[in-house]
């Protein structure tokens, strides 16, 4: 109810018998609660983001619309100053002043500028807009 994310750390989980269809993570999911993924102690647990997500996708079925709203989600939550890019924390629709650019745009509209100039949340989430786009214009690419 007060939109505060759950941080999933399926590596270090393990590590207490949290595992697999016990892990409560699609459970919070579906209730609605925002998530992260996350690591902690990597110099322990030996593992990194890429490897969080990785485990998210075949342990948990995360499919990629999922793990891109849960990296957006990260993005939301972060500790950041300013307002968010995301019209009443609706996670993938974008503030008034940022609706006419297409999403990490290199030139988004006056408006949007203006918006981000504002906040360094919202200017981190436009920059990690622009790196999805990237990476699935990329991906559109590939021959399978």
């Amino acid at each position: 109810a007060r939109n505060i994310a759950v941080e999933v750390n399926l590596t270090s989980n393990e590590g207490f018998g949290v595992v697999g269809s016990y892990h409560p993570m699609n459970l919070f999911r579906a209730a609605g609660v925002p998530v992260t993924i996350a690591t902690d102690n990597t110099g322990m647990s030996r593992t990194d983001l890429s490897n969080e997500y990785m485990r998210a996708a075949f342990e948990h079925k995360l499919n990629y619309r999922d793990l891109k709203y849960v990296a957006r989600t990260g993005m939301q939550v972060n500790f950041l100053p300013g307002a968010s890019l995301w019209e009443g924390l609706k996670i993938g629709t974008p503030v008034a002043a940022c609706a006419d650019s297409p999403l990490g745009a290199d030139s988004p509209a006056a408006s949007c500028r203006a918006f981000l100039a504002k906040s360094e949340k919202a200017t981190a989430q436009w920059r990690h807009e622009k790196a999805l786009a990237a990476f699935e214009k990329d991906v559109q690419s590939w021959r399978f």
